[in-house]
């Protein structure tokens, strides 16, 4: 198994694959915000629950994997929402150049930026993987819901949070209405769409999932987990192989 990373619009990007010819097809797996941990002094690599699941399917499946970071975590206030969205799409559209089809997975607000990537790539889109999306920002109502989490949670992003706050909303509001993904442009069968929640989430209800499975279809599965599936990674590793593989 093969690891190699690039540069993509200032972001760092992983690739896992088996060689270094790509495969017939490839996944990429959007993070949550802000895309890893960020200890202290610390801005780089992805978060465990991708690289985990992309090295099982790799393994397994005869596809490469490919782990997108987002451009502007390392300035605070640099990171922008409509930037975050606008690379993930382009780095799934250049992808397709050389791959027959392209897979998206995102967690959280990689959820977002996964199922507009999806929604762009047209006859070229694979399979979709939504894991405690982010998938209810429909309104003004629900930017001012989940924004200041990210505020309180990421001043290593957006610096103070009284002062974050109108620049930071502005922006998630742009994404939001540039790419809400309250549903896909038509309903998706069980072999085409996944989309998982942990029932303990208290970041991002279950509910949430519930509703956007009845929207749009596909397969729902909810494990016994928190939002970041602390304790649950094998299990969820799992059931995304079993959806890829056709199980």
């Amino acid at each position: 198994m093969l690891e190699t990373s690039f540069m993509f619009r200032g972001a760092r990007v992983t690739r896992v694959g088996r060689g270094r010819a790509p495969a017939a097809e490839a996944l990429v797996l959007f993070p949550g915000f802000p895309g890893h941990p960020l200890p202290p002094g610390a801005l780089s690599g992805p978060p465990k629950m991708r690289v985990e699941i992309a090295k099982a399917l790799v393994r397994e499946l005869a596809l490469d994997a490919y782990m997108p970071g987002y451009p502007g975590l390392e300035t605070p206030g640099g990171f922008s929402f409509q930037c975050a969205l606008a690379s993930g799409i382009e780095l799934c559209r250049q992808l397709s150049r050389r791959y027959r089809r392209i897979h998206a997975a995102g967690h959280s607000w990689g959820a977002f930026v996964a199922i507009n990537a999806h929604r762009a790539l047209g006859d070229g889109a694979g399979r979709l993987v939504l894991l405690s999306g982010l998938l209810e920002l429909r309104h003004e109502e629900d930017v001012r819901k989940f924004l200041p989490y990210y505020l309180a949670n990421f001043p290593q992003v957006f610096g103070p949070a009284e002062r974050a706050f109108a620049r930071a909303f502005a922006d998630l509001d742009a994404a939001r209405r540039s790419g809400s993904p309250s549903a896909p442009a038509e309903r998706m069968s069980a072999e085409t769409l996944l989309i998982v929640h942990g029932r303990r989430d208290a970041e991002i209800p279950a509910d949430s999932s519930r509703r956007f499975h009845a929207r749009a279809g596909g397969r729902y599965v909810e494990l016994d987990a928190d939002h970041g599936y602390t304790r649950a990674l094998p299990l969820l590793s799992a059931v995304v192989r079993s959806f890829f593989s056709g199980g």
